[in-house]
């Protein structure tokens, strides 16, 4: 038979006290409530089986199961229903053309598709929910998308599964799940995919998608913190992380590029474990948190105008690939803190580049270049806290200048071409080191840094043509050697030249090759 609920039906309850089979159920008017206990409703025919409505009211467990094994066309139109009032379908079979989820604001419990080998017709509505699990049969296909019909997860409480099966779903996927949680079965493919509110597990499971793309919020919404975890996107599809507050937990790993482009200042994503980047990484808004984590990835980019921040907590960014491998061209409104570490691991020969931007003393970062044999260019008025060539055996190009905040250490393998000045600029009187490590230091050295201390961990040589400017600071033999190129000079400012059995070499043929040219505040400390 078929069963029609309507208008005239009443506001009561009609209770199903065993599962049946009918060939259709149309609940169009209803104002009562179908109790549903722990039976199902079995439908069996062909054409539009199931018609729902907003009106009427749902308990217990209920489920319909569409049983149907032929291959005519079957309609399904469950309405707009509130997950409450949202039901569980189950496909067992057949090979026909299902019209399911179809119309813009239809909603589902639990979808299962197990059993079902036709095909998943083209959706013309712009958006349907599943309020719980879906499941799709390896068996069954998908009609050629048509733009526009996206499907979106709402659970707003406990973990929901999606299980691909093996098959692409073939349209736009988005969670929007306030409390609730959305969890990989298996490996997951999707057209593209959006996680607006909700936390993803993916389980470990591998994520892929046809166009490339996988969001947390986009351009136009924001949302509460949002947990991500257990992620590893396929090479080839881009995540760019938006809005909200966003966490990052257990094995992550990202096949792309990632984006954290957070269009709001509060905005920020927090690492709680490693995350693996196989190509770019950027900030061009927002704050990235590593706390004691590393990102690595082949570059990193964090040039921009829009507020950003990334504090490096104890952790720290691992750059592997050549190129352009940092790049903070404009460092407006870019904020550090933390112990800002990074490091370079690429271990090859192709040539990369390091662009810093103007930044300041308490914005400045650390770089440990550690590997390779390849020509690293520093582009100019680059700015460091700590610089350490320790492993890298290439060469250093280009004639730009740069600063140092921190520490200086020379790799023993690297070559050095004469350029333009470095300025040791530490404000600290913390001693800053100075390890040459036997290298010539072909590029004139300033010491320029208002209450700044520097200490020769070995004896320090410079090429020949280079000269030695001394405008601010203490620099502090330490009992080693400071072999000079053209000259030591003085400039305006307050300096001190401390020996500790160490010994100034100024070996020029050359009248003035030390200068006190500005005695004024100069002193020295025998030691």
């Amino acid at each position: 038979d078929t069963a029609t609920f309507n208008a005239s039906s009443g506001a009561g309850t009609a209770t199903v006290d065993s599962s049946v089979t009918i060939q259709t159920l149309t609940m169009t008017g209803f104002t009562g409530t179908l109790a549903f206990g722990t039976n199902t409703i079995s439908l069996n025919s062909t054409g539009t089986v199931f018609t729902g409505a907003t009106t009427h009211s749902v308990s217990g467990t209920p489920v319909i199961n569409v049983t149907s094994t032929g291959s005519t066309g079957i309609t399904v139109i469950p309405g707009a229903a509130t997950e409450a009032n949202s039901i569980s379908f189950n496909f067992t079979a057949g090979t026909y053309s299902l019209t399911f989820l179809a119309t813009n604001g239809n909603t589902a419990r639990n979808v299962d598709f197990t059993g079902f080998a036709g095909t998943w017709a083209a959706r013309t509505g712009s958006s349907n929910t599943i309020y719980g699990s879906l499941t799709i049969s390896s068996g069954m296909t998908f009609a050629a998308y048509a733009g526009g019909a996206q499907l979106r997860f709402g659970a707003t409480s406990g973990t929901k599964i999606i299980t691909c099966s093996g098959k692409t779903i073939d349209f736009p996927i988005n969670i929007n799940a306030i409390g609730g949680t959305y969890q990989f079965a298996d490996a997951f493919s999707a057209r593209s995919f959006v996680l607006y509110n909700g936390s993803l597990d993916g389980n470990n499971k591998s994520f892929t998608a046809s166009d490339s793309a996988f969001s947390v919020g986009d351009s136009s919404f924001t949302t509460t913190t949002i947990p991500l975890s257990n992620i590893s996107i396929a090479n080839g599809v881009n995540s760019t992380l938006y809005y909200g507050t966003i966490t990052l937990s257990g094995t992550l790993s990202f096949g792309g590029n990632f984006s954290i482009s957070n269009l709001a200042p509060s905005g920020s994503v927090t690492l709680l474990a490693p995350v693996s980047v196989a190509t770019s990484a950027s900030i061009s808004a927002g704050t990235l948190n590593l706390g004691s984590y590393k990102l690595s990835c082949l570059s990193f980019g964090a040039s921009g105008a829009t507020a950003r921040t990334i504090n490096f907590g104890t952790g720290d960014i691992t750059c592997t690939g050549a190129g352009a491998s940092w790049d903070a061209t404009d460092v407006t409104n870019l904020t550090i803190s933390g112990t800002p570490v990074v490091n370079f691991n690429n271990s090859t020969a192709t040539a990369s580049t390091i662009t810093t931007g103007s930044l300041s003393e308490a914005n400045s970062i650390s770089f440990n270049i550690n590997a390779g044999t390849y020509a690293l260019t520093i582009t100019t008025s680059a700015v460091f806290r700590n610089l350490n060539f320790t492993g890298f055996a290439g060469s250093l190009v280009g004639g730009n200048s740069a600063t140092i905040y921190g520490d200086f250490t020379m790799s023993s393998g690297i070559t050095v071409s004469t350029a333009t000045s470095w300025t040791l600029a530490s404000t600290s009187a913390t001693p800053r080191t100075i390890t040459s490590n036997s290298v010539t230091i072909g590029r004139p050295l300033i010491f320029n840094g208002v209450g700044g201390t520097w200490q020769l961990q070995d004896a320090l040589t410079m090429n020949t043509a280079r000269a030695l400017t001394h405008t601010n600071g203490t620099i502090d033999l330490n009992g080693k050697t400071l072999t000079v190129g053209t000259r030591y000079t003085t400039a305006t400012g307050t300096k001190n030249l401390t020996f500790n059995a160490g010994t100034l070499v100024c070996p020029a043929a050359n009248t003035t090759s030390f200068n006190n040219a500005a005695p004024t505040n100069f002193t020295t400390t025998a030691g």
